[in-house]
């Protein structure tokens, strides 16, 4: 952590363009928190805010990759017996072959939804067709940093979130695949700019970011230098390949666990920050 940090004091920027770029799973966290996981819950598309708006049972991601959360713990680092409305824990396919198969649900907002006059507009399909990607796994009492609390109502929490996908590499070996290019290790204060549905988001690079030549990390990535203006529906049909290793990380104060391998992703836009400003 130290040799990282004097690292990225020498670092240097990059001009403002689309870069070929292998996001770190600290990365991957921040877009998924952020921009992924809130657009995949039945409150988002009962109120109409998900990025994925008409989308259930379609292509939303390239077909290699696939997102499930599993809130029964087996071999994971949440675990819990029954949701906090009495029903079964299980696994729910979220994203499974690039498809949008499934919803983070609770049994209020599952009944919620289904009983909305707009479902079908809202899921893009008759809801009775999508009633196995409705079943409430993951209504849990959550209060801060997403411990089970008595006196919360039940509300849609992820629990173990994991992220698979083929073929898959290893971390030099995906970048070997951007060629030159950027190696994300870490996002700050990933918001949706024009409102979650529209997909679009901006993002500061900070901490354990380097810049990429010729398949190989040369130098650091000057923190803050830079910031991604994207689309994470561009992004999730702009994924290359993934890393070898789903390894776990847990959201800046939230209760859920991600398990995700290094990604790379072939063109996201990169803006200088500090551009026509002296450094």
């Amino acid at each position: 952590a130290a040799a990282n940090a004097l690292a990225s004091a020498r670092g240097e920027g990059i001009p403002s363009g689309r870069y070929p770029v292998v996001l770190g799973r600290f990365a991957v966290k921040d877009l998924m928190e952020n921009l992924v996981l809130p657009s995949v819950d039945t409150t988002a598309f009962y109120a109409g805010i998900s990025a994925f708006m008409g989308k259930a049972g379609k292509r939303v991601a390239v077909p290699s990759l696939n997102i499930y959360d599993d809130s029964s713990g087996v071999g994971f680092a949440y675990k819990a017996g029954l949701t906090d409305e009495g029903l079964p824990v299980g696994r729910t396919d979220l994203v499974k072959n690039g498809v949008l198969t499934g919803l983070l649900a609770s049994d209020y907002e599952t009944r919620r939804l289904l009983a909305s006059p707009k479902s079908r507009e809202k899921l893009g399909l008759d809801p009775e067709k999508f009633r196995q990607g409705l079943v409430p796994r993951n209504g849990f009492r959550a209060g801060d940093m997403g411990r089970r609390c008595y006196d919360t109502l039940p509300c849609k929490m992820p629990t173990n979130t994991v992220i698979e996908g083929a073929p898959d590499s290893r971390t030099s070996d995906l970048l070997k695949k951007i060629g030159n290019g950027v190696y994300i290790g870490r996002l700050w204060y990933t918001y949706a700019v024009n409102g979650l549905p529209a997909g679009d988001f901006s993002c500061t690079v900070v901490a354990d970011s380097h810049i990429v030549n010729n398949g190989r990390i040369v130098k650091s990535l000057k923190p803050n230098s830079v910031r991604v203006n994207d689309n994470i529906k561009t992004i999730l049909n702009n994924i290359a390949a993934f890393g070898r290793k789903a390894s776990p990380v847990q959201g800046w104060y939230t209760g859920f666990v991600l398990y995700t391998p290094d990604i790379a992703v072939r063109s996201m836009r990169l803006d200088r920050v500090c551009a026509g400003m002296s450094e």
